[in-house]
């Protein structure tokens, strides 16, 4: 079996064993048992050198203490964990019998260097096989020399010496020699040697306390000079030194921390070390927190159950596993004295800090305490007696209740608080059954009942109260009613004519109501509401009376009063008191005439649809003045027109406004039209435009009647286009109906830019077109030739030159012509141009 040291090593650094090692603090080797995967690292002291024939000292050295139990064989083979040819382990053996201070020559060494010996292995040692006991160094020998004749209770030193490389290495003894056995440790099935303790020393969280590893002596058992001692790390425990010497009061550095336990012969030497991990269990996880109870006479005292801490002082636990108990101050939570029973009641007024003591029921060893406060709420402050008193809206005692009123009674602070109501003190106590409708609550029994209140403030703290409810008769009595009567005009953009919407003051009514209390010596405040239901819930009150629109009862509106004492709020009086009436317009239409037609006359006359009972009265608008006073009214002029028509019953009064504006047959003369032709020096396009603004006030219309007794369509457009040369007789209308119409005559001139006398039949002379000897009475037309020799001349309304000079034909040229006409009207009119003479 083999000593498996690295895995000790493990536990406390990255290195396998020992770095180095000297002769003073050697490894023991007892039981047989060989080393696996041994680290050397350093010389540590040089002891070798001139005590062997293998010419070498320590580079990478560790020494071994073999004391012989039974003879034999004394034999090793050394291998090296990398199987790297250039891997280089040496070795010396010193004695029998030799000491550290009188070591002698090594009687065994080998300091062969496997490469420059051409081996195959880099493995060393000792065999039963060899003859030679040194060889070496460099390529001297195979690495293995002879075994030793080893006698009962002879001690050896060995040392294994790396200068090459960087390997560890395994040890195996191979040889018939048996050594001491190291101690064993004895752990009953079952038993764990690994320490566990609670954090017991402040502070409580840092994972550290006192441990007593004495525990674990046990492992000793039975074994005759065997003693133990505990080492915090592997390498203290292999080499006996820094032991522990406080093992029954060790405080731990870090949390899953190793102990080495050394088992040492104090015959042999011979020693085994095992390990086992100290673990710190930390206190169960607490928080600081507090409990509140409600303060019911609010003196800051009060009792608190003090097992409600349980659940909110542990963090994400369960209270079950836990046992709690409560104490003043820290420390005795800590020493577990002087427990607080629950209930408690506190000793500080309003807040006091206490300590809870919590301790794992599975580990009672483990235990955390923490602060906890104890916190008194106030409660609301409520009064006694309330009663809410209602008046009866009919006889049967029976009437609905605005709790919302009473709740100015219960508390002082009602505004902050949530005041709900119940049936049953039960259901107030439980919050369970609320009554759902508190602005109208009927009593369930005929002229009282009670009920309760709850009343719960933002502590979440609450008192419950008695309220009477008391229904009492109306002190008004029931013959008091006033009627107000409005009319339905229109008040505002917004309002509509016979909508049944008007404006009523009845504050009139307020004084009254006042004075009849107050004659009692009651002081009172009265409200107004327009239904009963809003009356008994004292909802919606009329906040204006002295302006209000019944928009909610178009017509009619009943008015409720009620009347309550300015010092308790009770209801002194409630009941419908007042109507409201709109009395209606009279509706009637005017039927009148858009237009009047200039010197003529027209009726103007009203029509009324609803209402016989009225009187008339027309003028004009906003004139004072009376035109007339029945429905019928002649007017001989034009203008805005007023008629008020009264309800001679209500003497409500609507007024209407109609306008007749004037119009008249149109008057028309030469002036009021722009000819465009040739001759106003037009040649593009024959059109007229009739001037409107001197026709007169009418809206005209306009159509052209032709030469050939053709008419147009009447329009609009006061402009005629594209016309041809010839007479026409412009016809004015007015749209409105007013005549006579105007008509009026003209001509569209046309002067020919050329003629071919060719006797086909066709533009064979060149005369004007259009002229009409009913609008020009005389004219003359003079044609000239090109050096101004006068070639024609005759009337305007002669048949035409045709081209020929005294009898002879003239060739084609251009030739120049003058024009004078005189009108009807003594107009006189001169006119020049020139034209064409085309021959084929």
């Amino acid at each position: 079996m083999k000593k498996i040291i690295g895995l000790l090593v493990l536990l406390c650094t990255s290195q396998i064993l020992l770095g180095q090692n000297d002769c003073a603090t050697p490894l023991v080797v007892c039981g047989n048992e060989g080393f696996d995967n041994i680290e050397v690292s350093g010389p540590g002291t040089q002891e070798l050198v001139g005590t062997n024939s293998c010419a070498s000292q320590e580079h990478n050295s560790l020494w071994f203490d073999v004391t012989i139990k039974t003879g034999g064989k004394l034999a090793f083979t050394l291998k090296p964990e990398s199987s790297d040819i250039n891997e280089d382990f040496d070795f010396f053996v010193f004695g029998p019998n030799a000491s550290c201070t009188n070591l002698g020559q090594a009687i065994r060494c080998s300091t062969t260097n496997p490469v420059a010996a051409g081996l195959s292995s880099n493995h060393t040692g000792m065999s039963i096989s060899e003859n030679d006991a040194s060889e070496g160094p460099g390529p001297d020998g195979t690495s293995f020399v002879a075994a030793i004749d080893a006698l009962a209770g002879q001690r050896y030193f060995i040392v294994i010496d790396r200068p090459i490389g960087s390997s560890n290495f395994t040890i195996d003894w191979t040889g018939t020699a048996e050594f001491n056995d190291a101690p064993e440790v004895e752990i009953p099935s079952g038993i764990t040697i690994d320490l566990e303790e609670c954090d017991s020393t402040a502070p409580y969280d840092d994972q550290a306390t006192v441990f007593d590893l004495t525990q674990n002596d046990f492992i000793v058992g039975s074994q005759a000079n065997v003693v133990i001692s505990y080492y915090t790390n592997n390498t203290f425990a292999n080499t006996g030194e820094n032991q522990i010497t406080n093992a029954n009061a060790f405080l731990n550095t870090l949390n899953n921390q190793t102990i080495y336990a050394r088992l040492e012969n104090t015959v042999t030497g011979c020693y085994n070390v095992s390990s086992f991990t100290l673990n710190v269990v930390n206190g169960p996880p607490v928080q600081e927190d507090s409990i509140e109870e409600c303060d019911e006479d609010n003196d800051g005292f009060t009792s608190f159950n003090l097992t409600n801490l349980n659940a909110k002082v542990l963090v994400s636990s369960n209270p079950s596993d836990y046992n709690f108990s409560y104490h003043l101050t820290e420390a005795d939570a800590q020493n577990d004295v002087g427990s607080l029973n629950s209930p408690y009641t506190n000793i500080v007024q309003n807040q006091q800090e206490i300590y809870v003591r919590v301790v794992n029921s599975s580990n009672n060893f483990c235990i955390s305490t923490v602060k906890a406060n104890l916190v008194t709420l106030s409660s609301p402050e409520v009064s006694s007696n309330v009663e809410l008193k209602q008046c009866d809206d009919d006889t049967d005692a029976i009437t609905l209740f605005n709790l919302e009123e009473v709740k100015s009674k219960i508390s002082v602070n009602y505004m902050s608080e949530t005041i709900t109501f119940y049936e049953s003190l039960s259901n107030a106590q439980n919050g369970i059954n609320a009554i759902s409708d508190i602005t109208a609550y009927q009593n369930n029994t005929p002229s009282s009942a009670t009920i309760w209140s709850r009343v719960e403030n933002a502590n979440g703290c609450y008192k419950t109260n008695e309220i009477n409810l008391t229904v009492s008769t109306t002190n008004i009595p029931s013959s008091f009613m006033r009627e107000f009567q409005s009319c339905d005009y229109v008040e505002s953009d917004n309002d509509i004519s016979g909508d049944g919407i008007a404006v009523f003051d009845f504050s009139s009514v307020d004084i009254e109501i006042k004075n009849m209390f107050t004659a009692l010596g009651q002081q009172i405040h009265v409200s107004y509401y327009e239904s009963q239901s809003d009356a008994l819930a004292e909802i919606n009150a009329i906040s204006n009376i002295s302006n209000y629109r019944n928009e909610n009862s178009p017509f009619q509106q009943n008015i409720y009063v009620r009347v309550d004492s300015d010092l308790d709020n009770d209801c002194l009086g409630l009941g419908h008191h007042i109507t409201l009436t709109v009395d209606p317009l009279p509706e009637f239409s005017i039927n009148a005439p858009e237009y009047l037609c200039r010197n003529s006359i027209a009726m103007l006359e009203a029509n009324v649809t609803s209402i016989q009972n009225v009187s008339y009265r027309w003028s004009y608008k906003n004139a004072s003045s009376i035109l007339g006073t029945t429905n019928q009214l002649v007017i001989s002029q034009a203008g805005e027109y007023e008629l008020a028509v009264t309800n001679t019953v209500t003497g409500c009064v609507d007024v209407r406004y109609v306008e007749v504006k004037l119009s008249s047959s149109p008057v028309i003369d030469r002036d009021d039209i722009v000819i465009f032709d040739d001759f106003h020096g037009s040649s593009n396009e024959y059109k007229i435009k009739i001037l409107k603004e001197n026709l007169g006030v009418g809206n005209y219309e306009f159509s052209l009647e032709y030469e050939d007794g053709t008419q147009t369509l009447f329009q609009m457009l006061p402009e005629f286009r594209n016309l041809k040369a010839g007479k026409y007789t412009l016809v004015v209308r007015d749209a409105n109906g007013c005549q006579p119409n105007a008509e009026l005559d003209f001509n569209i001139l046309r002067f020919p830019k050329f003629f071919t006398p060719n006797d086909d039949g066709e533009n064979d002379t060149w005369v004007i077109k259009g002229l009409d000897q009913n609008l020009f009475k005389q004219g003359e037309i003079v044609v000239f030739n090109r050096f101004g020799k006068i070639i024609y001349k005759d009337s305007v309304f002669g048949l035409g030159w045709d081209g020929s000079f005294q009898g002879v034909a003239l060739p084609s040229n251009d030739y120049w012509f003058s024009l004078s006409l005189t009108d009807v009207s003594e107009n006189n009119y001169k006119y020049e141009g020139h034209f064409s003479l085309l021959r084929k």
